[in-house]
């Protein structure tokens, strides 16, 4: 069994991660966010369809990605132009 973490740098990913990697299941972390560097972390944007190709061959996948908005922000996302 191979899980795919997608959202594995954030807050619920890396309580998570922390359980399994003290198993015999294999798996490897999704996320967008590239200044968390974590062992077997993969840079993954799920609004990216060539990105989620990177998913290949995980017999599981836990999607924990979210967008996070606190009162009054607006969203941008990388992958939107201005």
């Amino acid at each position: 069994m191979t899980i795919a973490i997608i959202g594995g740098a954030g807050f619920v990913g890396t309580r998570l991660v922390s359980r399994i990697a003290t198993s015999a299941i294999e798996y490897s972390i999704f996320d967008i966010d590239q200044s968390k560097l974590l062992e077997n972390m993969i840079y993954l944007d799920v609004e990216d369809p060539e990105s989620l190709d990177k998913i290949g061959g995980a017999t599981s996948i836990i999607n924990l990605a979210a967008v996070h908005r606190g009162e009054g922000e607006v969203f941008f996302s990388p992958s939107t132009s201005r």
